[in-house]
């Protein structure tokens, strides 16, 4: 399971809205002083819950399936690399030019990241995650 710590920043009907902070692998480390706070990030996740004892500000822990990072991790950085990887192939062997290979492999992304932004309600009932009250 994958959980993170945050705090309720909203609540929209049977939707909270927690907010997390992002660290990076490094601000956990002994050298986190050299790093900068660009590796720290707040992000929104919006949860549906039936449970309407959440108030604003409060505390919570959420959690998720390791396997829906995983998912995001394929969806989102790998199957776009092979888009690009196939495509500058392809042209390259095609047109022989590395300019327009590049840049239409490149080009190739953007039907992809489309149609991921059409799917995104899909997609939402995909990544579920739950809520549960800190002590």
């Amino acid at each position: 399971m994958i959980s993170h710590e945050g705090f309720v920043k909203r609540i929209e009907g049977n939707k909270v809205v927690v907010e997390i902070t992002s660290a990076s692998a490094c601000a956990g480390c002994h050298a986190n002083s050299a790093c900068s706070m660009a590796d720290m990030q707040n992000k929104e996740i919006e949860i549906d819950t039936p449970v309407q004892d959440f108030q604003t500000g409060e505390n919570v822990e959420i959690t998720g399936k390791e396997t829906q990072g995983l998912k995001a991790v394929f969806l989102g950085y790998l199957f776009p690399f092979f888009i690009v990887l196939i495509t500058l192939i392809l042209l390259l062997s095609i047109t022989n030019d590395e300019a327009i290979s590049g840049i239409g492999s490149l080009v190739s992304l953007i039907p992809y990241y489309f149609i991921l932004y059409i799917m995104r309600n899909r997609l939402k009932k995909t990544f579920t995650f739950q809520i549960k009250k800190l002590p």
